[in-house]
């Protein structure tokens, strides 16, 4: 499942941004973050998904994952997709005080940052002023 939207009216290109989550409540809250700030947003529920859609060529500014997702986790998913070339912003999501992972294996296999859940406008727009070089 897809929501395309967020036209520039100026034409400029969009940042796009792909939601890989489980949890329908976080998923839909991750998607209008990232769309009020202007990101073109893509969402998917599995890590398998995730792999497909950029296997199909579909290209993404930030890809941001939850940490427990079924059948292929997220550290098993960054590191297929870096192994695919995808060189682009990964970040893993996990709910505050479960962390399931050791921090150091998910930055070995290229998670460039874990944040607690839930995501908040701050963090949405600091994440956009560094892929626009706005640092």
């Amino acid at each position: 499942m897809a929501f395309e939207g967020c036209s520039s009216p100026t034409g400029a290109r969009l940042m796009s941004a792909l939601i890989v989550e489980r949890n329908n409540c976080v998923r839909y809250h991750h998607t209008i973050l990232f769309k009020n700030r202007g990101f073109d947003t893509y969402v998917v529920t599995t890590g398998e998904e995730a792999i497909d859609l950029i296997y199909s060529g579909k290209k993404f500014d930030v890809i941001v994952m939850g940490m427990t997702l079924p059948m292929m986790n997220s550290v098993q998913a960054t590191r297929k997709l870096r192994i695919m070339g995808v060189d682009k912003m990964i970040i893993g999501t996990e709910v505050k005080g479960y962390l399931t992972y050791d921090n150091n294996n998910c930055y070995e296999v290229g998670l460039d940052r874990i944040y607690e859940l839930p995501l908040t406008r701050e963090i949405v727009a600091s994440l956009h002023n560094e892929l626009m070089g706005h640092n």
